[in-house]
């Protein structure tokens, strides 16, 4: 919640001044972190086989909090959507994501990736956190 005051004073150079407070829920000892639980599925395949995950904040942001998600190896496995945002409404209901396995035409067999997070944030406590990979995930090869 945004707090603005505007001051009235005799005073010229105080007279109508408005100075803002941002007021948030989160205590001093609430958690400042990425939820991400291990998907069902470990794997995927280059046949264009899918997973699911999800994503959630731990504790209540003060500003907008955006997570890129990624994967550790593009050539094999590729996310969507590739960010999700939240913010004080939502930052605890869980957002979802697809991996996708790539057919790299490659007789490489089974591949390990993880996904990768990143979040970007004017509330400094949630700015450049990223959560553990979500790791070991396998792109099955379909030439074999």
């Amino acid at each position: 919640v945004e707090i603005t005051t505007t001051f009235a004073s005799a005073d010229p150079q105080y007279n109508g001044v408005t100075r803002s407070q941002v007021v948030t829920n989160r205590d001093a000892g609430d958690a400042v972190g990425l939820a991400l639980p291990a998907p069902p599925l470990s794997f995927v395949t280059e046949a264009g086989g899918t997973l699911e995950g999800t994503v959630a904040l731990t504790s209540e942001p003060l500003h907008d909090v955006t997570v890129a998600l990624s994967t550790s190896d593009t050539g094999e496995a590729t996310v969507a959507p590739t960010e999700a945002v939240f913010n004080a409404g939502n930052w605890a209901t869980p957002q979802t994501y697809t991996v996708t396995g790539v057919d790299d035409a490659f007789h490489d067999g089974a591949q390990v990736f993880s996904v990768l997070t990143a979040a970007a944030s004017n509330d400094s406590a949630y700015d450049a956190v990223s959560g553990a990979p979500v790791a070991p995930l396998m792109c099955m090869d379909d030439e074999l």
